[in-house]
């Protein structure tokens, strides 16, 4: 299972006991739900294992996918006084919830957390810039390239050295993410790796030459 508890953040072990002090431990099964939209922003959300799918209700009911979380991760950004979309588990989940009113009592005399926080936040914009380029790609397979990439990179900071890229969503996830159907997504992973873009493996897939697919969906940071 994918783990970072708060034992792993870069904070002092004081620093760390207390804010696990603060926190209560949420264990969620496959597919329940961790806060809908229509929650209050009474708390934060820290995910320390397991993989959470972010996601809207759209005007005719239908879910759309606008991002997956790893241990780590805060849930929403921490700042945000609102939710805007739900959150619930892939797989099992461990997530700690803080009440916001004693979290940034403790993040305003913690610098390394409010560093924490910034860094997270300035993460989730790159990531919304990105997607927003996803989204212009005007091919499916150019989408499903992007989305790799991008996953690829957030897989990096929560592991470095990660040669393959894990992917523990379905792909019934990856294209409500991506804006396609599961069908197109099956055809495409195929494709891709008869052109020897990727090597699909079970939960995973290896990017054969990353800087020709960064160039293909014109990700040129990514390369």
């Amino acid at each position: 299972m994918l783990q970072k508890s708060v034992a792993h953040l870069p904070l002092s072990a004081i620093e760390r006991d207390r804010l696990d002090s603060l926190a209560e431990e949420l264990i969620c099964r496959n597919n329940e739900v961790i806060f809908t939209e229509r929650d209050n922003a009474r708390y934060v959300y820290f995910l320390s294992s397991g993989l959470v799918r972010r996601h809207r209700t759209l005007r005719d009911g239908r879910r759309h996918i606008v991002g997956f979380a790893l241990p780590g991760d805060f849930l929403v950004a921490p700042q945000s006084n609102h939710k805007s979309f739900a959150a619930d588990a892939i797989g099992e989940v461990a997530v700690k919830r803080f009440a916001r009113s004693r979290f940034f009592e403790f993040a305003q005399l913690s610098p390394p957390l409010m560093k924490l926080i910034l860094d997270f936040t300035l993460a989730e914009l790159q990531l919304a810039q990105d997607k927003l380029v996803l989204l212009r790609r005007r091919t499916p397979e150019e989408r499903l390239l992007a989305f790799l990439l991008m996953w690829q990179r957030k897989l990096a900071r929560w592991a470095p050295d990660t040669t393959d890229i894990i992917l523990p969503m379905k792909r019934h996830d990856i294209a409500d993410y991506i804006g396609t159907t599961f069908e197109t997504v099956s055809r495409i992973f195929t494709r891709l790796q008869q052109e020897q873009l990727i090597i699909v493996m079970p939960q995973r897939v290896r990017l054969v030459d990353p800087t020709r697919a960064a160039t293909l969906v014109g990700f040129a940071h990514l390369r």
